[in-house]
């Protein structure tokens, strides 16, 4: 973008130089100049928001089937941390895995029915 800005900056410069007293067109150049940097910023925004996203969903898809497979049954619990930026690992109080499975479910029902 820094490129891109000194690039118009020079036509902008050249055109304002051509044109005497006419400093509409210099001026349209920079307006649309900016409004292509607001387009291509929000553009790699969403984009690199969706990103992050997925990429947190995929973690903690990751984490519940490591649990489901293998943690749940050793009495520890894996879920993901704030944003996906680490793994939390919790022990559970009680080895049963019926147990498990029905805390589990209140703790995720419970805000679902609220």
């Amino acid at each position: 973008m820094a490129i891109g800005a000194l690039c118009d900056l020079i036509i902008v410069i050249s055109v304002g130089m051509s044109m005497d007293g006419n400093y509409w067109v210099p001026m349209f150049v920079i307006v649309i100049y900016l409004l292509l940097v607001l387009i291509v910023v929000t553009v790699f925004k969403y984009r690199s928001s969706h990103q992050m996203r997925m990429s947190q969903f995929l973690l903690s898809v990751f984490c519940r089937a490591e649990n489901n497979r293998l943690y749940l049954k050793h009495g520890v619990e894996m879920r993901p941390g704030f944003t996906g930026k680490w793994i939390e690992f919790a022990c559970l109080e009680s080895n049963a895995v019926d147990e498990i499975i029905q805390m589990m479910r209140q703790r995720f029902l419970k805000p679902c029915l609220e």
